[in-house]
C-alpha cells in the first residue's frame, strides 16, 4: 500500500488523501471503475462476505439472538472488509486518523439462533471527504433468507477529535 507522507495538522487532507486511496482500490479491483454508490448494491462484484457463526453467549433466554449483537456483526465485518482493501484500522490510527461512529441503522428481519451461519456483505453506500457510509446485508448462510440490513456512518478524526 501507498504510504503518505505526514501532513502536521493538516489531518483532513490526509484522511482524505488515505481513504481516496482506498476507495480507488475498491473501485478498481471490485467495481470494475464504476462509481461507488448505493446503485452498487446491484453489481455483482463485492468483496469476499464475511461470515459470522452465531455463539451461545449471543443469544437471550429464548434462544433468539440478541439485537445489540448485531452492531457487533457489523464492526467484525466492516474491519474485515477495509483489511481485505488493504486501510485496515491498524493502518489509519498509526497515521493518526480516528473513524468513530456517529450513527447507526438497524433493520431487523427475521430472527437467528445459536449455531446459523451469517454471510455479511459490507459496500460503501457513500463518501465524503470526511464522511463515509456503510452498508450491511446479512443472510442465513442455509436458507440465504434475508435477517439484517443495516447502515453506518462515521467521521474521520484526529487524535485531538478534530477533522
Amino acid at each position: 500500500m501507498q504510504v503518505l507522507p505526514r501532513e502536521g495538522k493538516n489531518k483532513p487532507k490526509k484522511v482524505e488523501k488515505i481513504f481516496a486511496f482506498c476507495v480507488e482500490k475498491v473501485r478498481k479491483k471490485w467495481y470494475n471503475n464504476i462509481t461507488i454508490s448505493a446503485q452498487c448494491a446491484e453489481k455483482e462484484k463485492y468483496m469476499e462476505k464475511y461470515i459470522h457463526k452465531v455463539n451461545y453467549y449471543e443469544t437471550d433466554r429464548m434462544g433468539i439472538t440478541h439485537h445489540s449483537n448485531y452492531v457487533r456483526f457489523m464492526e467484525e465485518a466492516r474491519i474485515h472488509f477495509l483489511e481485505q482493501i488493504g486501510c485496515g484500522y491498524d493502518k489509519w490510527e498509526r497515521d493518526g486518523v480516528i473513524s468513530p461512529v456517529i450513527g447507526i441503522e438497524c433493520k431487523y428481519k427475521r430472527p437467528t439462533t445459536f449455531g446459523d451461519e451469517l454471510q455479511i456483505r459490507v459496500e460503501i453506500a457513500e463518501y465524503k471527504r470526511v464522511k463515509l457510509s456503510v452498508s450491511y446485508t446479512m443472510v442465513n448462510a442455509k436458507t440465504q433468507e434475508l435477517v439484517f440490513e443495516g447502515m453506518s456512518h462515521h467521521c474521520f478524526t484526529n487524535a485531538e477529535d478534530r477533522p
